[in-house]
């Protein structure tokens, strides 16, 4: 029984070389493998459509300085809501934040996100400002505008 093995091995790898080599054999007479015939014209791909103009420095610092405007203006509230309680666990009586926002040519908020330091971050906290933190609005740039703005709640 124990000779039988290898030569099971031997018989089963046969089969699968075999079935690779006639399988990946293909039939030259098959519609698919033909090419077009040169009477029909190719189809033209759609015309591209024209490249956004890219954004200038003055115009995405004026978004970030709005952005930021934005929310200093909510801080009292959410200090108000977050930080009800004192932070007495050992890391500074701060947390630092760098809110990423990315602004629609309308100037509406299409995405944010939040990166806390890891020295002065706390969950809990993180999880309440989020929650409530209204929608930031800027004025229109004119395109998509992605900013970072840094932000410390304390």
């Amino acid at each position: 029984m124990r000779h039988l093995t290898p030569l099971a091995i031997l018989i089963g790898s046969v089969i699968i070389a075999f079935g690779l080599y006639f399988g990946l054999r293909t039939d030259t007479n098959s519609p698919r493998d033909r090419p077009p015939p040169a009477s029909e014209p190719l189809p033209q791909p759609a015309p591209l459509p024209p490249a956004q103009p890219r954004i200038v420095p003055e115009q995405k610092t004026r978004v970030a300085t709005e952005a930021k405007a934005a929310l200093e203006a909510q801080k009292a509230a959410i200090v108000a809501q977050c930080l009800a309680t004192p932070l007495n666990d050992g890391k500074p009586p701060y947390v630092d934040y760098v809110f990423n926002f990315t602004f629609g040519a309308n100037g509406q908020m299409l995405a944010r996100g939040v990166s806390e330091d890891r020295e002065t971050g706390r969950p809990a906290v993180t999880k309440c400002v989020l929650g409530a933190l209204l929608p930031v609005i800027v004025s229109p740039p004119g395109q998509s505008v992605y900013v970072e703005v840094d932000f410390r709640l304390q």
